[in-house]
């Protein structure tokens, strides 16, 4: 489980990861009504933070693990 913040405009929803701070995504709020049920009683233009594990934010198409940075290959680092 992690947190997630959750910034509500209307009818969508800006969904941020808590603990690093950046940007996951944009989904209507009755995309994301199917793993957070009481979203829709979420107030407009407020920002709360939710409970919400990596697998159920992968079923509306976000992810919450961080990109890892490409690594340059070894003789490249070294020339």
């Amino acid at each position: 489980m992690g947190q997630v913040l959750i910034e509500r405009q209307d009818d969508t929803c800006i969904i941020y990861n808590k603990q690093l701070g950046y940007k996951l995504g944009e989904r209507d709020i009755n995309t994301l009504a199917q793993i957070i049920p009481d979203i829709e009683e979420q107030m407009d233009d407020t920002t709360h933070t939710h409970d919400v594990s990596n697998n159920d934010l992968r079923a509306v198409g976000l992810n919450a693990q961080p990109m890892k940075t490409p690594v340059k290959p070894f003789a490249m680092r070294n020339k």
